[in-house]
């Protein structure tokens, strides 16, 4: 995902907050697709705080939904990486 971010956005992702960053980045995308993919980190990432601080609340159908969410982001990433939405620098 910093690859994919650093090579078409063409910026380098801070030391702090770079998760959150690279979600509020890919949300403001003009392109729907990188959109889609800022959304989907987001709620993989309220899953993981929702996990790390509410243990006993954590049920397996999250667990369940991230996994999915996961390999959402996974098979958009990997379109993504093949056909470009930005034009890539070399």
């Amino acid at each position: 995902m910093k690859d994919y971010y650093e090579t078409s956005f063409r910026k380098h992702l801070p030391s702090t907050d770079s998760h959150g960053t690279l979600i509020r980045e890919l949300e403001n995308s003009p392109f729907r697709k990188e959109n889609e993919l800022g959304e989907k980190l987001r709620i993989l990432r309220n899953n993981r705080n929702h996990a790390d601080y509410f243990k006993r609340k954590f049920r397996l159908n999250k667990v369940n939904s991230s996994k999915k969410k996961s390999e959402e982001v996974f098979s958009l990433l990997d379109q993504l990486s093949k056909n470009p939405l930005r034009l890539m620098k070399k």
